[in-house]
């Protein structure tokens, strides 16, 4: 199990430098071919906002020609792919277009950024049928996965990003499996945190210690928090580079949704987050 297609989304923006430098690094680092992405555009149906600087063919230009260094440097196999102008579901394009790729690499949703549709990465995650990792509007990232977060929830969108980020765990320094089950859902005190799931992991030669969460899950939903806050405070803790989690949400008419833990955690990470469906 490994990554051999990665795409990542490439525009006009001030953050699409710094996206492309890590996903490049990342397809060394699997022997991966890189797809970039050209995407921009309002999608419709939602707020109007600021006005795009330059024009679109503008940008696709600049950032077709940082494309081809990027990965001319790296040596990397490559290709380029345009959403094109002027349609109506740029988001819903991108999502078919990810399904061709292994992991999409997206950047965080940024109200200030007016070049990129609203529900890019909404559209990708609940459409595409693959991973998406979506890197933060703010601060740098050389790399990802030396220090991770598992979060386990039991659910089907929780096993889903576990196997999903295997490639990414392998070779880390440490993996922390945070069990954020409630004892509501017939768990006993006593049990022995996530047990399974770092079985599975060992069985991908993955190192991981889990840590019963519960405790402090019970006591944030006692002062108003939630399982989010929970995880986004001990991936802190723990310098992580790297969060693993589910993402509950439907997609369809008229917009696609996620549930509001995926929601925050799609405005509110600080960290590299591996996403699944």
């Amino acid at each position: 199990m490994t990554f051999k297609h990665l795409i990542v989304h490439v525009d006009g923006g001030a953050r699409a430098q710094a996206r492309l430098e890590l996903a490049v690094k990342l397809a060394r680092r699997f022997g991966a071919r890189l797809t970039g992405l050209f995407v921009e555009g309002e999608a419709p149906g939602l707020k109007l906002r600021a006005p795009r600087h330059g024009s679109q063919a503008d940008a696709l230009a600049a950032a077709a020609t940082r494309f081809a260094a990027a990965v001319g440097e790296a040596k990397l196999e490559s290709d380029f792919w345009k959403v094109p102008s002027g349609e109506l579901d740029p988001g819903g394009v991108a999502a078919h277009f990810c399904r061709y790729a292994d992991l999409a690499i997206l950047g965080q949703p940024d109200p200030e950024e007016a070049r990129v549709p609203e529900d890019l990465a909404t559209k990708v995650l609940l459409e595409s049928g693959r991973p998406v990792l979506l890197v933060p509007a703010e601060g740098r990232f050389e790399d990802v996965g030396r220090r991770a977060v598992v979060e386990w929830f039991g659910s089907r969108e929780s096993a889903r990003a576990l196997g999903d980020a295997i490639p990414l765990l392998r070779g880390a320094q440490a993996v922390h499996v945070l069990d954020v089950r409630s004892r509501e859902e017939g768990l006993g005190d006593d049990d022995e945190p996530a047990r399974e799931v770092l079985r599975h992991l060992a069985a991908h030669g993955i190192r991981a210690q889990a840590e019963p969460t519960y405790l402090a899950v019970r006591e944030a939903k006692a002062r108003g928090l939630d399982v989010l806050d929970v995880l986004l405070n001990r991936s802190s803790d723990l310098g992580a580079d790297l969060v693993v989690m589910g993402a509950r949400g439907r997609h369809g008419v008229p917009f696609p949704s996620v549930a509001r833990t995926a929601r925050r955690s799609l405005e509110e990470i600080t960290a590299p987050v591996l996403l699944s469906h």
